[in-house]
């Protein structure tokens, strides 16, 4: 394992600390959404492709692996 990708694995579970304390937040404004999170900046597409074009335009190539995404369902369920 090299520096960066402790480096990287950190800010993954940053994002993920952030998606799990905002939750109910998120679940409220993006259900039926991908969402990514990355540096706290919640984003959410419809599309998974659109949100790949967003985190592509947010976020630098080296930082990609840090990026915590998830499915907020139409209902009250979590897809990992």
């Amino acid at each position: 394992m090299q520096p960066e990708d402790l480096n990287l694995s950190e800010k993954y579970n940053a994002n993920l600390r952030t998606f799990m304390a905002k939750y109910d937040e998120i679940k409220n404004q993006h259900r039926g959404e991908f969402i990514a999170i990355f540096d706290g900046d919640i984003f959410g597409d419809t599309s998974r492709e659109a949100l790949s074009e967003k985190i592509r335009q947010k976020v630098q190539d080296k930082d990609i692996d840090s990026v915590f995404q998830t499915y907020i369902s139409k209902t009250d369920d979590i897809i990992w």
